[in-house]
């Protein structure tokens, strides 16, 4: 198959993934550009920020496509399978009884348009919303508040977590690095709950107390009991269970 029929196959699987995405997320159909139809902006839209952080996410995906020169076939392909792959993860939840909006924030931080990159070697950097473009969607377009600053993974550092699984959401695609989980490769410790911590701690404190005794010795002396702020019988009842 000629490289432009290939680029053209990408560019096409690509963009119907993405609205697909859309209208299982917000149950409102884009047309083959991306954009809302007339007669859905006419019933005066109404988009809750996880929603709007979506359509710009997508928006910024559109747009680049528009224009792929220099973009090779391979880097074009692997943007298509991995938005598919998104496509299907977004339809299995669905179908599970996910929240909708649980769904968005999943894609955004998954598939932020960094992750993207990263899987497609494809730059959306320059494709990002401005200030003034994220609270003018499309003419009939009403914006919910906004409850966060989070948008799509372009200008905020990935948050400090090690598990960003959400319930009921497939995890994120094998084989691509992750923007906010490191690999298990990059030698990170694993985080200790507090049970674990506590444990630890006592477990610590037992073995140097029990180190102290052997070098001290098991008699009573005026020193051991203001080290451990025993009485002598105390001291006494401890010792025959240690030693």
């Amino acid at each position: 198959m000629p490289a432009e029929r290939i680029h053209s196959a990408a560019r096409r699987d690509t963009r119907f993934a993405l609205r697909e995405i859309f209208r299982e997320v917000s149950g409102h159909q884009l047309n083959a550009n991306g954009e809302f139809s007339a007669a859905t902006l006419e019933g005066n839209l109404h988009l809750d920020p996880a929603t709007t952080d979506l359509y710009h996410w997508l928006r910024a995906i559109f747009s680049r496509l528009m224009d792929v020169r220099g973009v090779s076939g391979d880097s074009l392909t692997r943007l298509r399978e991995t938005v598919m792959a998104a496509a299907r993860g977004v339809k299995e939840a669905c179908e599970r009884g996910t929240s909708r909006d649980a769904i968005a924030r999943w894609v955004l931080q998954h598939y932020s348009l960094r992750s993207l990159r990263y899987a497609s070697d494809i730059d959306f950097g320059s494709q990002a919303p401005t200030n003034d473009q994220q609270g003018s969607l499309a003419p009939g377009v009403v914006q919910a508040p906004q409850q966060s600053a989070l948008r799509h993974g372009v200008f905020l550092p990935p948050p400090p977590v090690l598990n960003t699984r959400t319930q009921g959401l497939p995890p994120m695609l094998p084989g691509i690095a992750s923007p906010v989980a490191p690999s298990a490769g990059q030698g990170i410790p694993r985080i200790q709950t507090y049970e674990e911590w506590l444990a630890s701690q006592q477990q610590s404190g037992q073995h140097s107390l029990a180190k102290e005794d052997q070098r001290l010795g098991s008699s009573m002396t005026a020193r051991k009991a203001a080290i451990y702020g025993t009485t002598p019988e105390e001291w006494m009842a401890r010792s025959m269970h240690r030693f």
